[in-house]
């Protein structure tokens, strides 16, 4: 899945995927990190996943309708993807 850029405090990349209704996020790195951990969050409907990533505060949308409530795992580094630039 390919990820664009995000201008958030949290995170530093998002992608979705509708059809299998998989948000994949990448925070910003932690200090001494140099990429940050990337989840993937499953069974996230359409209409979630649109609000949050065009919500002006992304960082805030994937805290309020996000965490907590969607089941999700750690991506190792061998399954992450490449990110594309924010204006692609």
């Amino acid at each position: 899945m390919q990820r664009q850029k995000c201008d958030s405090r949290l995170l530093h990349s998002v992608g979705y995927d509708s059809q299998f209704q998989i948000l994949e996020v990448q925070f910003l790195p932690k200090k001494g990190e140099i990429d940050g951990a990337v989840y993937r969050y499953f069974k996230v409907p359409p209409d979630v996943a649109g609000t949050m990533l065009t919500d002006k505060s992304i960082g805030g949308s994937f805290l309020r309708e996000i965490k907590g409530r969607y089941e999700y795992r750690k991506v190792e580094p061998d399954e992450a993807t490449e990110t594309i630039p924010k204006d692609f």
